[in-house]
């Protein structure tokens, strides 16, 4: 066989070692972490700035609105499904915490998924 003496013929160089994971791997996997996340930041923070906030359906955009100018007003803030906007009322959760010796101020910020599954 003609191409059996052909590879035998040619040199081959055995692959180098092969470096143990270490500090270096370690590094280097932490610095690509931070600079992945730092573009990350820095893009969303230009976004920001560049670009409005979008208006959406439902309220919501009222809701963001409304907090952002009376966030130092709150100190609990409810986030959720409309599980949490229907079964929490700030109202009742202050006033329960209030009794208890803790007063609070709270903000429901729980939203219905109805726009989502087109149950207008």
């Amino acid at each position: 066989m003609p191409g059996r003496e052909l590879v035998s013929k040619v040199p081959v160089e055995p692959p180098p070692p092969h470096e143990a994971t270490g500090r270096k791997t370690l590094i280097r996997a932490v610095a690509n972490s931070v600079i992945g996340l730092t573009a990350f930041l820095v893009t969303c923070i230009g976004l920001r700035a560049i670009l409005p906030f979008p208006e959406i359906d439902g309220g919501v955009s009222q809701k963001f609105r409304f907090f952002a100018a009376h966030k130092d007003e709150f100190d609990t803030l409810f986030i959720g499904s409309s599980r949490i906007y229907f079964q929490i009322s700030p109202a009742i959760f202050d006033r329960v915490t209030g009794e208890s010796g803790l007063p609070t101020h709270s903000f429901n910020f729980g939203e219905t998924a109805q726009l989502e599954m087109g149950l207008h």
